[in-house]
């Protein structure tokens, strides 16, 4: 967001019905990228006013032979379609010879940008203006040509929020764009980047939902090393639980049964240090082991990884230290509140207690993955 002053803000208010300003919703976008056309198309049946749809027998006569072999007696495929008929394929109306174009119009999933070769404006009087001008299209070049590329075509800049601008490159002032731009680096005095590019975040487009599970690892240690956690022998997905001591500074591990491990504190020469295991109750009998090396891998990633600077630096291990500390707070602050009795106990000195488990998370489409639909 723009810092503004009050008087700024004031004069936007006053003068906002003045701005020469469009706003639309981008819509198409999703379905041209799956090959997959909508608007105005012959399709193969009509609607008789006060009658439901109807299919065309033009339609149902050339539908005959797929349908002989496809439904064997069942209703014909349009009328399987019904109102269904808004979005149509590709097919042949855009040529993608491999010549020209190499690459696959079909995406299924998208990441990268965009921006407006052609933008026409029609009212509802049908008086058209087109807002980019327009020019003859480039010659398609040879894949193996050298030449360098022709400049961009005329475009426009459009009023794009933070979320949907291009980040800048590294440590310099330039978005990381398709094509090197001399405006991305020239704004306002608040320094809004000027760019024609639109940042299309990672997203897939079809209908997905992502699943998790509880994960255990497997006994033998062989393939599969990871297998879903079975109920029905009662079998936990928990490897050890996470308190934080706020008055240490530091991070309390326990065993899966809740007894207490070790502590790993901020301090020291290196900025983390972990106590002295059992510490102050006495071990176990089977000595200083406790049978589970994922809680002493994580013990140890936690007093020996260090975060890196873009400059090449690394931060002291108290960093990640620090930083694990407050990615936990920040996630305890969305959990409900406890009832007024807690306070009561004398556990509610330190934090609650944040049960480590494995989790394996798959993808999960609504429908088969979907196809071009191009020829």
């Amino acid at each position: 967001m723009l810092p503004l002053t009050q008087k700024e803000i004031d004069d936007v208010l006053a003068n906002i019905r003045k701005l020469q300003f469009i706003s639309a919703p981008l819509s198409g976008l999703t379905e041209h990228l799956l090959t997959r056309y909508e608007g105005s198309h012959v399709k193969p049946n009509y609607r008789t006013q006060g009658q439901s749809l109807t299919s065309m027998k033009a339609a149902k006569d050339r539908c005959q032979v797929i349908d002989a072999d496809v439904n064997k007696g069942q209703p014909s495929m349009v009328d399987l379609i019904g109102p269904e008929s808004a979005l149509t394929p590709y097919a042949n109306l855009l040529s993608f010879d491999s010549k020209n174009y190499p690459g696959v119009p079909f995406k299924p999933v998208t990441h990268g940008q965009m921006f407006f070769t052609k933008l026409n404006l029609v009212d509802k009087f049908g008086q058209a203006t087109c807002i980019i001008e327009p020019k003859p299209r480039p010659r398609p070049r040879e894949i193996n040509d050298k030449r360098p590329l022709p400049p961009l075509p005329p475009t426009l800049y459009p009023c794009i929020s933070d979320f949907l601008s291009p980040d800048p490159w590294k440590e310099t002032k330039k978005l990381n764009t398709v094509y090197e731009e001399d405006k991305n680096d020239v704004g306002d005095k608040h320094n809004w980047p000027i760019t024609r590019f639109v940042q299309l975040t990672p997203s897939i487009n079809q209908n997905a939902r992502i699943n998790a599970s509880f994960l255990n690892a497997s006994p033998n240690g062989k393939a599969p090393f990871w297998h879903e956690t079975n109920d029905d022998i009662h079998e936990s997905p928990v490897f050890g639980w996470l308190v934080l001591n706020y008055q240490d500074q530091g991070l309390q591990f326990f065993c899966s049964d809740g007894t207490f491990y070790r502590e790993v504190r901020v301090g020291g020469a290196t900025g983390a240090v972990a106590s002295s295991k059992w510490l102050p109750f006495d071990p176990p009998s089977n000595g200083q082991d406790t049978g589970n090396r994922q809680l002493d891998e994580f013990i140890g990633r936690v007093t020996t990884f260090n975060l890196s600077n873009p400059d090449g630096t690394d931060d002291s291990f108290a960093m990640y230290l620090r930083s694990l500390f407050d990615m936990i707070n920040g996630a305890i602050k969305n959990m409900p509140y406890p009832p007024s009795d807690y306070a009561a106990f004398a556990n509610s000195i330190v934090g609650k207690p944040l049960a480590l488990v494995n989790i394996g998370w798959s993808l999960e489409l609504q429908a088969p993955p979907l196809k071009y639909q191009n020829t």
